[in-house]
């Protein structure tokens, strides 16, 4: 059981940090790239068994150093193609910030897990930038093909970690506090 100033620290310790969580539409754009990266995976699976009928056919049924090869090279192509489109994609929507805890000397943010089928899986990270020795690079080209914004995003950086924050999904006054990295937060 909690005593008096157990609460008390708590609630102190609760006012202190500043909590922004991204409004649901980042969710459903991020859910809905997944989706589609998900049924182009399915529609290569399709391909890949019409072509290796297609090649079975061409080859008369026969089953031999021809079919293995063009079978071998069609399955490469098809995965080189799968994983072009879907790894770095794929990467930098894990990078992509869905919720921001700002504190006195620290800022957590917590990026977006990444799943499409069973074989390529990023589960969600939790990111920790010293308040004092931050980098804030603006409008970061990477973001523009997969969300369309060109403006209102930044790159959190930090030696070897970085996130993206896309503000138009979030509270309005957090590109206020994130610029300003002498801020003092009160309850």
């Amino acid at each position: 059981m909690l005593t008096l100033p157990d609460i008390i620290l708590i609630i102190l310790f609760l006012n202190s940090i500043m909590n922004y969580k991204a409004d649901y539409e980042l969710f459903d754009i991020i859910d809905q790239y997944k989706s589609k990266l998900r049924n182009n995976v399915l529609f290569g699976i399709v391909l890949f068994l019409g072509g290796s009928f297609l090649i079975l056919h061409t080859v008369q049924l026969i089953i031999d150093f021809k079919y293995i090869l063009g079978e071998a090279l069609f399955l490469a192509t098809m995965m080189y193609m799968q994983y072009s489109q879907i790894v770095p994609n794929g990467n930098i929507v894990n990078h992509v910030a869905v919720e921001l805890n700002l504190d006195e000397d620290k800022i957590v943010v917590i990026t977006s897990g990444f799943k499409v089928l069973f074989w390529f899986n990023k589960a969600s990270r939790t990111l920790i930038f010293d308040r004092n020795h931050f980098n804030i690079n603006k409008n970061p080209k990477v973001i523009k093909h997969l969300f369309g914004h060109e403006s209102g995003v930044v790159k959190l950086s930090d030696k070897d970690k970085y996130a993206f924050v896309i503000f138009d999904y979030f509270n309005k006054d957090l590109e206020k506090l994130l610029e300003r990295k002498d801020i003092s937060i009160i309850s």
